[in-house]
């Protein structure tokens, strides 16, 4: 149901799943800055669902996934650290454990790897649990009235980009054209390739700074869900005010999936 603003919504539109539908999850799960639908299917063997948005409310058809037994609840983070969604799903039933799917950044997810946890695991959700910046998991287990913890050990820190070390001028590039398309600034630019003035040639070679002689380089994380800008600041040493500035945001509200500009 899509909402006005004013606590109103309109009327329910259904998109088909699969069967004995249980939890959902949202998150861009293809990278291009839609929300998208990860539905759990809680029969046998259901799977979950990927239903990908089109930014305008509706959704496409859902692509099944074949996880443990009895799925009931599932969440999406980047549990190993590429900048893509992955999905973390709890099976009930007699399997007791997890699986992760680790996706592809175009929606789609790999074979699942199960991890044991308690009995009837019946929900599952994320967070940083131990201040390393990684995404965590907990599981609340129905049958043994406890929760289990899963520290995450694999997850390598979010890369930057940088910029090749050197480009050859074509035919209607300008010097600017060039520093907008690696993000670097001219000056910095003019001073790599010893210039002094902007004119360039066709198959002329400039050197192209990168990220440690220039400090336009933009390092980018993909917000996670249990993230707030006060947790990201801390963990990237900068402030709040700081991320809200270089990502023109004016509320502290974020989303999982959204991409910040880490200055």
């Amino acid at each position: 149901m899509l909402g006005n603003g004013a606590g109103s919504f309109g009327a329910a539109t259904d998109f088909a799943a699969r069967i004995a539908l249980g939890s959902v999850a949202v998150g861009d799960l293809n990278g291009d800055g839609k929300q998208d639908l990860t539905v759990m299917n809680s029969s046998h063997n259901g799977g979950v669902s990927i239903l990908l948005g089109n930014g305008a409310g509706s959704f496409g058809t859902a692509t099944n996934f074949a996880v443990g037994t009895n799925p009931k609840s599932v969440a999406v983070g980047d549990f190993n650290g590429d900048g893509k969604q992955d999905l973390a799903v709890a099976n009930w039933d007699l399997s007791n454990n997890i699986s992760i799917l680790l996706g592809n950044g175009a929606g789609s997810f790999g074979t699942e790897t199960n991890f044991a946890v308690g009995e009837t695991p019946v929900f599952i959700a994320l967070g940083d649990f131990n201040g390393d910046g990684k995404q965590d998991l907990v599981v609340a287990n129905s049958s043994g009235s406890n929760v289990s913890i899963l520290l995450n050990t694999c997850v390598p820190g979010p890369s930057i980009t940088t910029a090749p070390s050197e480009y050859i001028v074509k035919a209607g590039n300008t010097l600017f054209s060039i520093a907008k398309k690696f993000n670097v600034k001219l000056d910095a630019l003019m001073a790599a390739n010893k210039l002094t003035s902007s004119l360039i040639y066709p198959g002329q070679r400039l050197i192209i700074p990168n990220s440690s002689s220039t400090s336009s380089a933009q390092q980018i994380y993909i917000v996670q869900a249990g993230d707030t800008l006060t947790a990201i600041g801390s963990r990237y040493g900068t402030t709040v005010q700081a991320i809200k500035n270089a990502n023109k945001l004016t509320k502290d509200t974020i989303y999982p999936g959204q991409k910040l500009i880490i200055p």
